[in-house]
């Protein structure tokens, strides 16, 4: 079995940002939605999963 067979789309898409409240404004006027909201403690780091149907950035 080949990788074309078993691979039918993408979980999700991770985009670094230099500004999570701009870029978290920027997707919620395209439609999406704040899935769930965290912070990875360890990297310093805010997390943001924003959601517009199956797509989940």
């Amino acid at each position: 079995m080949e990788m074309k067979d078993i691979a039918t789309g993408l979980q999700h898409i991770g985009i670094p940002t230099n500004d999570i409240a701009v870029t978290i404004a920027f997707y919620e006027k395209l439609g999406f939605t704040i899935a769930l909201r965290t912070e990875n403690k360890e990297a310093k780091e805010q997390v943001a999963f924003l959601q517009l149907g199956n797509l989940m950035i």
